[in-house]
């Protein structure tokens, strides 16, 4: 499913490029991604699949978090941020930051996102839902707060 979800994404993300570039008529393609995140754009990345696609080059730059990404893209030093990262992506539109979403890169599960509860509460995993109506405390800005 993810090979699927991944070949979709390339082939949108290479035709939202074609027509990107078809109306800007740009020389090149600026594109922002993770280098530690090992995703299928990395190895279209390395045989240049997305240039050929698009008859301009595509400059990758590497980045180590989202939010550089988005200071990037707003600063007009790059065009496209590859997996940018959900919690990156909503504080920019929180402040009206002028991007939009076109496709999402990655889909991964919420395994690392844990919810600590004290002994006493008597709240456990079974049992969860009894934090429903109830408040919480998560740090903002976090993946904690958009799962909440």
């Amino acid at each position: 499913m993810k090979k699927i979800l991944s070949f979709i994404l390339g082939t949108i993300l290479a035709l939202n490029l074609t027509i990107s570039v078809a109306n800007s008529a740009a020389k090149e393609v600026r594109v922002a991604y993770f280098l530690e995140w090992p995703s299928p754009n990395l190895e279209d990345m390395m045989k240049k699949n997305f240039a050929k696609a698009l008859g301009v080059p595509v400059k990758w730059t590497n980045f180590t978090n989202g939010g550089a990404m988005t200071d990037a893209m707003l600063a007009g030093d790059i065009d496209i941020s590859y997996s940018q990262g959900l919690v990156p992506f909503i504080n920019a539109v929180k402040s009206k930051a002028p991007i939009k979403l076109v496709d999402i890169a990655m889909e991964y599960g919420m395994g690392g996102t844990t919810c600590v509860t004290s002994n006493a509460s008597g709240i456990t995993k079974a049992n969860a839902t009894e934090l429903e109506g109830k408040k919480v405390a998560v740090p903002l800005g976090t993946m904690a707060e958009y799962v909440f």
